[in-house]
Formats: structure tokens, C-alpha cells, sequence
């Protein structure tokens, strides 16, 4: 007759040898859990050959290789995870399927995870492997199933994977580890109250806002003075800018009218240096970028010098002479410098302001645009904004000038 199998007596070890700590389950104990991973010693395989031709893995259970030839073993998973007592976690809600579920968001745990008895009853792929997870405990943590699923948090929906452990493990039903935003462009507001999920915005182009007014070149000498200045130029310096204008003004244009209609100006351009020429390359680009020229067609080619400004910089000027011996003179007055001077008196504060390329912000009429045209040994081009040299120019600019200032005239200079 077989031996009985020797009954507990109730001395406090019946908990250790019906509870098993690697795998978390009863009614064995940890050294009879097939879970193991105990390494057969020398003798120990020698024994067991003689009454097995086959090795079995103490990892998988399977027979024809031993724990150290086990290639499952190196497919499972150590992961760190973090200390999951306690509350001082930063709560979150998660809707699976058609639960919603407090979990709790862990950012020094490397996986997320969710206990037993919560998992069974939620969708998703269900993978069986083991994976030893190791956290702060002694111990690792031994996990038989993998959970994947979709779960929508604050409207955003995330496939996470889940690692299933046994519900004594954890002290809440979901903890969400960093794989939650691993490889996406999410990212996680935490708050002492609640956790965030959000969207990471994606910056394509950067730009620098900075003040145009920073050091200012004038006569004041108190600090106080100079700053609410630069506050006062700051606040509107969208009605300043950089360069060409991007706007027209509404108050003239220029019209060119011939003393003799059938006269054409009909130019070649004039001889360039390989410099000089690639300085007229880089002006023009800039011209037709800021549709200040256009490509032309016309009939009309007067040729193009380059003159040095005060800065160093060069000016691209067209030689209309002979366009001008056969335009009708615009006799619009200009101001006296002894006048503007005489208006000058009893004032506190002198200011000048320079337009921003003053000559290109009036329009030309669209029957004088091709009257505009000018040769370079790289092509032919007209204006369409106002141009330098144009013997009416001057005056065109004045009657614009005068009719936007029309409320100030006769009260500053």
C-alpha cells in the first residue's frame, strides 16, 4: 500500500508550502514550481540521463535541451519596475473596450501592467510567455501573460501592452508605465492631482522673435528716457520694416507719357565685370522675390549701372536718359529747405524718418510698366513698382507724401 502523503500540522509553515512566491500561485511550493529556473548541477544531469535519454529545460518544460540551452529564456523578458506599493502615484483614467478603469501612471517603471482578475474580463491580444520582471524587490516578478489592447485616455487613443500579474502583486488594478508614450510624439502631464495625456506639437520651422528696436542711436542721455522710448517704438513696430516693402501705397502712381509716342528706347547693356555682373545676379533675384520687377517682353531696353551707397552697399540704377528726353515733366512743387527750417522753431523733439525704400512702395500704371524696362547681359526685366532715375520721380513722390500727410501740412516741417 503507498505512504500516505504526510498531513500539514497547523504551525505557521502550511502558508509557506501551499503558497508559491515565483509564479503567485497555490497549493505548491516554491521548490516544487515548475517555474523555477533552477540549473541541473553535473551530477544532478548524470542521474537523470540514466533515467531519461532526454534533457528537459526547467524554463520551458521541454524536453531535448537543459536551462542553458534554452532559447525561450533569452526571449523573456527582464524589465525594470518600479516599487507599485503604496498611493502616491499620479492617478489616470483608462476606458478599454467599454470599461473605464482608474490606473495609476508610473514614469520610473519601464512597462505597464494590470492584475489578473482585471485582465480576464478585458479585450484584446493575449499572448502567453514568460517574463521575469525585476523591480526593487529581492525577488523577480514572474509575469505568464501579455495583454494588447487599445485604451483611450483624455480622448486619445493608445495601443499599449500590458504585462499580467497576479493580483496579490499589485496594490492597484492598472499601473501605465513609460511604454505609454515609447515611440510616439505623446507626452505626460503630471500634476500633484492628475496625469495629462497630450500631443506633442512638431516644429517644422523655427523663427526669432526679436524686438527690431534694440540699441538706439540718438542724443538722449537718460536712461528712463531712452527706455520708454524703445517701449514706445517696440509697441508699434509692425508699422516699421526690414528691407523691401511688401506693400503699396494708395495715395499715386507713377504715369509715364511720352512727348512721342512712336519713340522706343532700344539699349544694349552695359559692359560688366564677372563681379560686378554676379552683384547685379544677386540684386535682381532680390527685385523679382519681392515682385518689385518682373520678367518682360517689352519693346523698350534701357541698360543698368551700379552705384555705391553710403554704407557700401550697392544700388542697382537704370540710365532712363533717353526715356526722360521724351517725358512729359510732372511739375508737382517740392518743398523749400528754407521753409521746412523756418518750421522747425520752438520744437522740442527733431526726428527724421526714412522711408523704407520709399520709391518702391508707389505702383506704376499698367500702361507704363513696359516704358520701365531695362537690359542686363542676363536678361530683360521691367519694374512694376516705382524705379530710381525717372525724371518724374521725384514729384510723383512728393504728391503721395503730401497726400498722406495732408492733416500735418503747415504744422510740421
Amino acid at each position: 500500500m503507498p505512504n500516505k502523503r504526510p498531513r500539514l500540522s497547523n504551525n505557521g509553515n502550511a502558508h509557506a508550502l501551499s503558497f508559491c512566491h515565483i509564479c503567485k500561485r497555490k497549493n505548491h511550493s516554491a521548490d516544487e514550481c515548475r517555474f523555477k529556473p533552477t540549473v541541473l548541477n553535473q551530477e544532478q544531469y548524470s542521474k537523470r540521463g540514466e533515467s531519461n535519454s532526454k534533457p528537459t529545460c526547467t524554463f520551458c518544460q521541454k524536453l531535448g535541451h537543459t536551462y542553458d540551452q534554452c532559447f525561450m529564456r533569452d526571449r523573456s523578458l527582464t524589465s525594470n519596475i518600479s516599487h507599485i506599493e503604496g498611493t502616491k502615484l499620479a492617478p489616470l483614467t483608462i476606458r478599454i473596450g467599454i470599461k473605464t478603469l482608474r490606473a495609476v501612471f508610473d514614469s520610473g517603471a519601464e512597462c505597464s501592467f494590470i492584475r489578473e482578475s482585471v485582465a480576464a474580463a478585458l479585450p484584446g491580444q493575449r499572448v502567453q510567455t514568460a517574463n521575469y520582471l525585476r523591480g526593487i524587490g529581492r525577488f523577480p516578478v514572474l509575469s505568464l501573460t501579455s495583454l494588447l489592447t487599445i485604451c483611450v485616455i483624455d480622448d486619445i487613443s493608445v495601443e499599449i501592452q500590458f504585462y499580467v500579474l497576479a493580483d496579490c502583486e499589485m496594490s492597484t488594478d492598472i499601473l501605465v508605465g513609460m511604454n505609454l508614450i515609447k515611440g510616439t510624439n505623446l507626452s505626460v502631464i503630471v500634476t500633484s492631482s492628475k496625469t495629462k495625456l497630450v500631443h506633442q506639437g512638431l516644429i517644422n520651422h523655427i523663427t526669432t522673435n526679436s524686438p527690431i528696436f534694440g540699441k538706439l542711436d540718438c542724443d538722449l542721455s537718460d536712461p528712463e528716457e531712452i527706455k520708454q522710448l524703445r517701449i514706445l517704438l517696440n509697441k508699434y513696430e509692425h508699422l516699421f520694416i526690414r528691407g523691401y516693402p511688401k506693400t503699396r501705397v494708395n495715395t499715386g502712381m507713377l504715369e509715364i507719357r511720352l512727348k512721342n509716342p512712336d519713340k522706343y528706347v532700344e539699349r544694349r547693356p552695359y559692359r560688366l565685370s564677372p563681379v560686378e555682373r554676379e552683384k547685379v545676379r544677386t540684386i535682381v533675384n532680390e527685385l523679382l522675390k519681392h515682385n518689385i520687377i518682373r520678367e518682360s517682353k517689352s519693346p523698350y531696353s534701357s541698360p543698368i549701372i551700379l552705384v555705391e551707397k553710403k554704407n557700401g552697399d550697392d544700388r542697382l540704377c537704370v540710365d532712363f536718359r533717353e526715356l526722360n528726353a521724351n517725358t512729359l515733366r510732372d511739375h508737382y512743387p517740392l518743398p523749400l529747405i528754407s521753409d521746412q527750417i523756418d518750421q522747425l522753431a520752438n520744437g522740442l523733439y527733431f526726428t527724421t524718418f526714412d522711408m523704407a525704400a520709399g520709391f518702391h512702395q508707389i505702383p506704376i500704371s499698367e500702361s507704363s510698366i513696359e516704358k520701365t524696362a531695362f537690359v542686363t547681359p542676363d536678361g530683360l526685366y521691367e519694374y512694376l513698382t516705382m524705379p530710381f532715375g525717372s525724371s518724374n520721380a521725384c514729384a510723383v513722390y512728393q504728391r503721395c507724401i503730401n497726400r498722406a500727410l495732408f492733416s500735418l501740412l503747415g504744422s510740421a516741417a
